[in-house]
């Protein structure tokens, strides 16, 4: 498979990666309709998302969604009550934490850190130094801090 270059956007040596190779991730999000497992394809070095055991279908394309990059952001999340009585989940946003890339089959262990509302999301290897996502379509799947993934 003939790769597209890496993002310059990133720029990140693979030198000091930490990775786990794998197949698929799953994600535990809560309940079994919301779970997400991503499945790696090596023929296109995608990964296809399933969504409650069944394919996430793209509304405007009918097939199955597709991925070069999955970053998983581990955040602060608080759970309250709003005025009118209805649960509320307050995912902090702005801070740091930990957080998981996953690309070209494997999972690399990463930070992230973003100072405020108007600021860019900032991810650091292992090294310190901004991590390189593929070029191509990156979805980030922000959970609670604890919550279970598995690879």
């Amino acid at each position: 498979i003939r790769r597209p270059p890496r993002s310059t956007l990133f720029p990140y040596t693979t030198l000091f990666r930490s990775v786990a190779p794998h197949s698929d991730i799953n994600i535990d999000f809560s309940t079994s309709p919301y779970a997400v497992r991503y499945e790696f394809d090596s023929k296109t070095d995608a990964y296809f998302r399933t969504m409650g055991g069944a394919p996430h279908i793209d509304r405007n394309t009918n097939t199955q969604i597709q991925v070069k990059n999955i970053v998983v952001e581990f955040v602060p999340t608080s759970y309250g009550t709003q005025n009118d009585g209805k649960p509320e989940t307050d995912y902090h946003l702005t801070g740091q934490g930990q957080a998981l890339i996953l690309d070209d089959g494997n999972a690399t262990p990463a930070t992230w850190s973003k100072s405020g509302d108007a600021q860019e999301t900032q991810l650091l290897g292992a090294n310190g130094k901004p991590v390189t996502l593929n070029q191509g379509n990156t979805w980030y799947e922000i959970v609670p801090t604890g919550t279970s993934v598995t690879y």
